[in-house]
């Protein structure tokens, strides 16, 4: 029977820890973070990207009008004096013409044409001018307006990067809610379950110490009865080592006098045979000398 604070629900209901159910919470849970994660990995991809482009461009277009002021620059002092054409060729002779009115050389006729050179140098120096400043005002017009898109476009984008932050914010604050919600009702399955887990290995506690302290009575009987029956085999072995060495000393008492006895028999008989020889040496000695007695009295 439980014992849980908490009053169980329907085991359909109340997911034990790491039971199947939790189990496949926790995957659809991890799921929901993966893609989550890889949407705003995607959104930063996007905003990265849309922004390394305008950087880009912004660059690029100053970089464009930087060197075309440089290409206007350098135009400019190159031009020569009079700035007109003729079958594609500069036409330098009104420097020459305007070198020989100074010296006073030229003519009426060479005057009258220079005047009119010059009134026509002049109109077309106007004419270029005004050809200029109206590529210039174009020009401008032009900027203006890839300005003025530049920054509706960066404002729009502004504008799509704010909802988007919105967005994630809001789905962040309705996802928290949602995992917390269901984050208490684990939780509380969870208590419930852990407080029945721990019932039962309470349980399960005492039966196991109830069966260690019998194993172990069990293994003290065991243990005094072999040292017991070590004792008692040792008592005998002791007796049977004395036994057995008592045996062996009397062994070789017994060995020893009959090695004595055999060397005091050998002995007597070398003792007889030296007697032997000794007489039968004085024997031949005094034999000897008996035969030379007689020799000497014969002599």
């Amino acid at each position: 029977m439980s014992m849980s604070v908490i009053p169980p629900a329907d085991l359909l209901l109340v997911p034990e820890p790491k039971s199947k159910t939790s189990e496949n919470e926790r995957q659809l849970l991890s799921k929901v973070e993966a893609k989550r994660a890889e949407a705003k990995a995607a959104v930063q991809k996007r905003k990265n990207a849309e922004k390394a482009m305008y950087f880009s461009q912004e660059k690029h277009d100053k970089w464009d009008q930087k060197k075309e002021l440089r290409e206007l620059q350098k135009a400019e002092l190159k031009k020569p004096v009079i700035d007109h054409q003729h079958n594609g060729v500069w036409d330098t002779e009104a420097d020459k013409r305007n070198d020989a009115s100074i010296d006073g050389t030229l003519t009426a006729d060479a005057i009258a044409r220079a005047k009119a050179q010059k009134a026509m140098d002049r109109r077309i120096q106007r004419e270029r001018e005004e050809s200029e400043a109206f590529k210039r005002e174009c020009d401008l017009k032009e900027q203006r307006r890839v300005e003025k898109a530049d920054r509706d476009l960066r404002e729009k984008i502004r504008l799509k990067i704010v909802a988007d932050r919105k967005a994630e914010k809001d789905e962040a604050r309705r996802v928290k809610a949602e995992m917390e919600a269901r984050s208490k009702d684990i939780l509380a399955r969870e208590a419930c379950a852990i407080q029945d887990k721990l019932q039962d290995a309470l349980r399960e506690r005492k039966i196991v110490l109830a069966k260690q302290a019998a194993d172990d009575e069990y293994d003290r009987n065991r243990f005094a009865e072999w040292k017991r029956d070590m004792h008692n085999k040792r008592e005998l072995d002791n007796v049977r080592e004395q036994r057995e060495k008592k045996e062996a000393e009397d062994e070789e008492r017994e060995r020893r006098r009959e090695q004595l006895e055999e060397w005091k028999e050998r002995e007597r008989l070398r003792k007889e045979e030296e007697a032997k020889a000794l007489a039968r040496s004085k024997a031949a000695r005094q034999q000897f000398h008996a035969r030379s007695r007689e020799k000497a009295i014969q002599d």
